[in-house]
């Protein structure tokens, strides 16, 4: 109505990621609600459209363990090893403050949405590699449980794997990426998707 305010309508505040870590030279675990290593695209993606269709099979807001292991030399960069275990989280951080978006209950269904943590993520992450200066590789694989309400569903599958760097090109310098990304059985349907993110800067 007229005169009514609409500032901040519609808007929510919700935690997506809240942890406890710990960090050693080169090693690190982390538990509690956070985001999985699976893809890059949706971080390094360029542009203001870069990241929008790779944030579709971005794991967000999990609840579960994670660990990494790094291995590093001069010659052939770091390499970073990645594992996770986790479900989705249903706790009260799945709701938000403000504008209520609802809590996440076992009854709705979707995949990792189950009781123990079935869920799981590996990836392989390489900076700096054969001594070239910024350029990087990803290689992740999933594999989500589909949720306990879900009678006909089957265990999504998903593979991501990307390059990225710099490009020198005359004078300039091309900040560059590349990620193709499959994921079988789509949110525990039997649909398979693909997904081919290019960009630079």
């Amino acid at each position: 109505p007229a005169g009514e305010n609409l500032v901040l309508e519609k808007q929510g505040v919700f935690a997506e990621e809240v942890m406890l870590a710990y960090h050693g030279d080169t090693w690190s675990m982390h538990a509690g609600k956070f985001n999985t290593a699976f893809g890059t695209g949706w971080d390094l993606g360029a542009g203001i459209w870069g990241v929008d269709f790779a944030e579709d099979y971005e794991v967000t807001e999990k609840l579960g363990l994670a660990a990494t292991r790094t291995f590093a030399s001069e010659t052939s960069g770091q390499h970073t090893l990645y594992g996770s275990v986790y479900r989705a989280d249903r706790s009260f951080l799945s709701g938000s403050l403000i504008e209520d978006r609802g809590r996440l209950r076992l009854a709705d269904g979707g995949t990792t949405n189950t009781k123990d943590f079935e869920s799981y993520t590996v990836s392989l992450t390489g900076e700096d590699i054969l001594g070239m200066g910024g350029l990087g590789y990803h290689l992740a694989y999933r594999s989500h449980a589909h949720g306990d309400a879900d009678l006909n569903a089957v265990r999504e599958d998903g593979f991501a794997a990307s390059l990225f760097g710099v490009v020198p090109i005359g004078g300039l310098e091309i900040e560059a990426m590349t990620e193709g990304a499959y994921i079988n059985n789509a949110e525990g349907s039997f649909d398979d998707i693909s997904y081919l993110t290019l960009g630079g800067t």
